[in-house]
């Protein structure tokens, strides 16, 4: 039995398929090629880390967490999809 191959415009499809469903959990496209996608995504705030950890620490961690926040940087997200049309996704 062969394997079969998709050509470029099923492996397209895939990549839509898999890159909206990414975007649906708060990912945002950046770049778009014909087999890969780059998405990125904000790292959210945690409130229930700012909240309680503020309690515990007697304040402390309400001083450190918004430093902490904004230097995180985004969430990069590579999707790539092969001849048989599998979806990768690789954080970078």
């Amino acid at each position: 039995m062969a394997i079969r191959r998709l050509n470029q415009q099923h492996r397209t499809v895939h990549l839509d398929n898999a890159a909206n469903n990414y975007i649906s959990q708060g990912y945002r496209l950046v770049h778009r090629g014909i087999t890969t996608a780059l998405l990125v995504r904000k790292r959210r705030w945690n409130w229930i880390i700012f909240i309680f950890g503020g309690l515990l620490t007697i304040g402390l961690l309400w001083l450190i967490y918004p430093l902490y926040y904004l230097l995180r940087k985004e969430e990069r997200l590579e999707l790539h999809v092969d001849d048989l049309g599998n979806v990768q996704a690789r954080k970078k």
